[in-house]
């Protein structure tokens, strides 16, 4: 039996104009699909349909065949006694309101174009990476790239109402929330929930007390990580040591395991204690990280902010423990642009959306498109199909593609898949 989404996805597109009879013997013309309801209730709302020259506006319900209006239960729901239209493939069984009056019905089998519903089988059947692999690049490449830029902010409203979650169960405390999420982006993955653990068990206003004093900042993060040795023969780290017991004492603070972290088969540059390292210097360098981000428009002074040096002691240090030879300590740029990707940007377009700030939302998407196209195996297999992206905005909008859309044979919702189906009936 034909899939219902597919007939909603016929209603939608292609029978706007066109003219029917209803198993009953009238005339009819679509001539508006109304809007789609993807709640409980009729498929579709505010449709607008002729029925011998009579304007009907109201609820259509679209089934495989019509004897699914009773395996449905819908005959039990008064809410669908303001059916005006009942359109299925196949006609099996009249269907009537609670007061007896039928319910008109179209039948659309032997009205559809077998072509469309054929290229539909194919995607739902395809193995292949995603289903329109061997087809996508006969689609304009406007269509293409219309719709990852479209996706890309579908991304981000996803990061955003992560974000708003957060901030609700945090009584709208931005610092807060954002240290948190920065803190976790901090891990990249292998360390992610080591970090947000930390900036759970170590406040951002305990920080900010400390922001003038770079050392008490370091003490603090690697002390409260677990990660600081009890002995050392290393001076810096005696008084790392020495600054985290007398701080710990003051804010009744107790450090985490250092079971938690994870160093193997990690590059140095990725070491925890580093990333401690480059926290403390970040936040020591800014008035307000938060808000130096806010109000600041160029993405490169932004940028500056986390590739700034470490301090003396990481020249010659990836840990606390093991000294090399000297090799100044900066984050690297890919580093930084997973920062500004997965937290740095979605708050920037959260804050202007909660204080509505149009502005400030079209800068954090602007900077999206500034920075280089994400290198992972989703855009490298769209690139082995044909499609390339040149900035993150577009390979953001890969990712959403390939996960929301791809991996869930949403094909009927695609540009792309409804192109094809569409040359198929040409």
């Amino acid at each position: 039996m034909i899939q219902e989404e597919f007939l909603y996805y016929i209603w939608s597109y292609y029978l706007q104009g066109k003219r029917f009879t209803t198993v009953e013997g009238n005339a009819v013309v679509i001539e508006n699909a109304g809007s789609r309801n993807v709640n409980s209730g009729p498929d579709f709302f505010n449709a607008r349909v002729k029925i011998d020259e009579i304007l009907w506006v109201g609820n259509v319900e679209i089934h495989s065949s019509s004897s699914e209006w009773f395996k449905h239960k819908h005959h039990f729901d008064e809410a669908y006694d303001n059916i005006v239209l009942h359109v299925v493939y196949e006609y099996d069984l009249p269907v009537y309101r609670h007061d007896g009056s039928l319910i008109p019905c179209i039948q659309l089998k032997g009205s559809i174009d077998d072509g469309l519903y054929q290229v539909y089988q194919k995607f739902l059947l395809s193995k292949q990476w995603i289903a329109c692999a061997a087809d996508i690049s006969k689609v304009n490449h406007f269509t293409v790239f219309n719709l990852l830029q479209r996706l890309s902010v579908e991304r981000m409203e996803e990061k955003a109402k992560a974000i708003k979650e957060k901030l609700v169960n945090n009584n709208g405390d931005f610092q807060e929330v954002f240290y948190r999420t920065l803190m976790r982006a901090y891990g990249f993955g292998v360390n992610s929930d080591a970090c947000e653990q930390l900036a759970l068990s170590l406040p951002y206003q305990i920080l900010l007390k400390h922001k003038n004093d770079l050392l008490q900042l370091e003490a603090l993060l690697l002390g409260q990580s677990g990660l600081l040795p009890h002995k050392t023969k290393e001076t810096y780290v005696q008084q790392l040591i020495a600054e985290y017991n007398f701080l710990s004492g003051k804010y009744g603070l107790k450090p985490m395991s250092s079971s938690v972290w994870k160093f193997m088969r990690l590059r140095p540059s990725n070491f925890p204690t580093l990333r401690m390292a480059q926290l403390a210097q970040l936040i020591y360098r800014t008035s307000g990280l938060l808000h130096s981000i806010l109000t600041t428009e160029d993405m490169k002074a932004v940028s500056d902010l986390f590739t700034a040096r470490t301090s003396g002691f990481w020249n010659n240090h990836y840990s606390l423990k093991k000294s090399h030879k000297f090799r100044p300590k900066r984050m690297g740029s890919e580093s930084v642009y997973s920062l500004f990707i997965n937290t740095i940007i979605p708050f920037v377009f959260v804050y202007g959306d909660n204080i509505g700030d149009p502005d400030l939302k079209e800068k954090a998407l602007n900077w999206l498109a500034k920075i280089p196209a994400e290198h992972n195996h989703v855009v490298h297999n769209f690139n082995k199909i044909g499609v390339y992206v040149q900035h993150a905005a577009q390979s953001q909008g890969m990712l959403q593609l390939k996960s929301n859309y791809c991996d869930r044979k949403r094909c009927l919702e695609c540009s792309i898949g409804h192109a094809l189906i569409q040359s198929s009936s040409i």
